[in-house]
């Protein structure tokens, strides 16, 4: 179904919402977002970006709610992907992955959205025959995508899901759009067809496609690699190898500099259909068992990790050779208090080891998985996008020039009243053996419960352009004495929020950071008297220590 229309009058996109849903719908939708227009000569590198945008909303007289913007006179890809007129989906398909190169290239950033969300247009000219003017129209992506999700499952993923990856951002979504095109315009399918959201975006994981050149005959194997990177979640580290070659993907297609194309002779063998489903059935009868197979082995894996880690917690005994294990930590000979800084120092460092070595209720499980959820979310930009998404607070006032980064962590840490350490770190196996041996451990009653008051600031930001979430906490904890150790074994909070501007606080850093002659310590000294949720010294000076660290890995 196709829900984006445009005349030479007018661009309509249906949100097949009438108005009554739609106003309970746009909450925080910017109605000025900008969508990107590209003119350029077909086959000559002189692209134009510029901004564009819708001029506002009408209901027909089905009241169906639609976007209006400046008439463009052009289809949807996904309408000339699937059409008939193969030409014009060769030429579609060469224009939308050479201007995707050139946005790339020039740092222009494109719309995420798919076929169905990206118009095209062309004219040859009468004067000069042969040459090709195009546009593409990039929809604003929040509006679109805020009218493809009242589609029915198929056509959303048709105009939208079957061109993403939910993983990928940036360059690399718009890389991953090529690649799907490029598969589909040689191909006819889409290398992730399940048109469940969950089960497709699990394939794009697990890398479950059909290799292109076991679809398509003697297509060029630098092309091939290319497309298949694309697609490959697995390929982050060289993902810029990825990015296809306009002339390799013009003679794969082709094209001749008058914009006609011998592709469906060329590729005949491919086009004969009855062959072609024979070949998709028996090449995903064998994915998808290869596929079953990986996947039985990833969940037996964890399985087994999961084991392995109840019993380092419960029974102290690793699972690895002697030697390492005796380097791991022991929440033995700790005592209440320590107990505590041990969970926060995971808590705030992203230490689920840490947190687990001392959890033993429901509240800490819960804070465990939350910042399990976070490390993941961190580790995975890391692979993309060659950064943290995340920076402890002190981390992040050390390292001015990496103030596009995320926050996350605690300051003001105090247990009864006191101040304490997230930078703590219990004594190693091999200690506490030691001490054990010479009956220096430190012996509690079993069963003995310990009650303390615990207070910090939790901080925590999505990059530049957001907000910095301020939640002051309060807590009552219970410890309780089972088997040689202290766990947490109750957790009663109470919290209050506040919100500022990244770019706000960043303007009043910059300013002391400068009258401080580029002294941190300084900086945040000072700042400290307006934002008294900043690290204190201490913490800042092991900031310090980890930032230079750290420097060697980014820059």
């Amino acid at each position: 179904m196709n829900i984006v229309f445009s005349s030479t009058k007018s661009t309509v996109l249906s949100t097949l919402m009438n108005e009554s849903n739609f106003a309970r719908s746009v909450n925080g939708l910017n109605f000025t977002e900008k969508g990107v227009h590209i003119s350029f000569t077909l086959f000559k590198n002189d692209f134009n970006f510029s901004d564009w945008s819708f001029d506002g909303t009408n209901a027909d007289d089905e009241n169906d709610v639609k976007f209006e913007g400046k008439g463009f006179g052009a289809k949807t890809g996904l309408e000339i992907l699937t059409g008939s007129d193969r030409q014009k989906a060769v030429r579609f398909t060469y224009a939308l992955i050479t201007a995707v190169a050139k946005a790339i290239e020039t740092k222009h950033v494109l719309p995420q959205v798919g076929a169905g969300g990206i118009l095209y247009k062309e004219n040859t000219s009468k004067s000069k025959p042969g040459v090709i003017k195009a546009e593409l129209l990039f929809l604003p992506e929040n509006i679109f995508e805020l009218a493809a999700s009242n589609l029915s499952e198929k056509d959303y993923s048709e105009n939208q899901g079957f061109f993403q990856n939910k993983a990928l951002t940036g360059n690399n979504s718009a890389i991953f759009l090529q690649s799907v095109a490029a598969y589909y315009t040689f191909a006819k399918i889409f290398p992730f067809m399940k048109t469940s959201v969950e089960e497709r975006q699990e394939d794009i994981i697990d890398s479950n496609f059909i290799q292109i050149e076991n679809l398509v005959e003697k297509i060029n194997p630098e092309l091939a690699l290319s497309i298949n990177m694309g697609l490959n979640i697995d390929s982050h580290y060289e993902r810029e190898k990825s990015l296809i070659n306009p002339e390799l993907l013009k003679t794969e297609l082709a094209l001749n500099d008058d914009g006609t194309s011998s592709f469906n002779d060329r590729n005949s063998s491919s086009t004969d259909e009855k062959a072609l489903k024979q070949k998709i059935i028996l090449e995903q009868k064998s994915l998808e068992q290869k596929t079953k197979a990986k996947r039985i082995f990833k969940r037996y894996s964890f399985s087994i990790l999961a084991v392995l880690i109840c019993m380092a917690i419960i029974t102290n005994v690793c699972y690895k050779t002697y030697k390492d294990s005796l380097e791991k930590p022991s929440a033995k000979n700790l005592d209440s208090k320590e107990a505590i800084e041990t969970f926060y120092t995971g808590f705030h460092q992203l230490k689920t080891d840490l947190m687990m070595l001392v959890s033993k209720c429901q509240e800490s499980k819960n804070l465990t998985s939350m910042i399990g959820n976070i490390y993941v979310t961190s580790t995975t930009r890391q692979a993309y996008e060659g950064k943290y998404s995340s920076l402890t607070p002190e981390l992040y006032l050390n390292r001015p020039e990496l103030m596009d980064y995320w926050i996350f962590g605690i300051t003001n840490f105090n247990i009864d009243g006191n101040a304490a350490s997230n930078y703590f770190y219990p004594q190693s196996k091999a200690h506490i053996i030691a001490l054990e041996k010479n009956g220096q451990l430190k012996k509690f009653d079993e069963g003995k419960e310990e009650s303390h008051e615990v207070s910090f600031t939790q901080l925590s930001s999505s990059g530049m352009n957001s907000t910095i979430t301020i939640t002051e906490v309060t807590q009552l904890i219970t410890c309780t004495y089972i088997k040689d150790q202290w766990y947490i074994t109750e957790i009663e909070s109470n919290q209050s929020e506040s919100l500022i501007e990244v770019k706000d606080f960043l303007e009043d850093y910059k300013t002391e950071f400068l009258e401080n002659e580029k002294d941190v310590l300084k900086t945040v000294s000072a700042l400290r008297e307006k934002y008294e949720w900043l690290p204190d010294e201490t913490a800042m000076i092991n900031g310090l220590a980890v930032a230079e660290y750290q420097k060697n890995y980014f820059k």
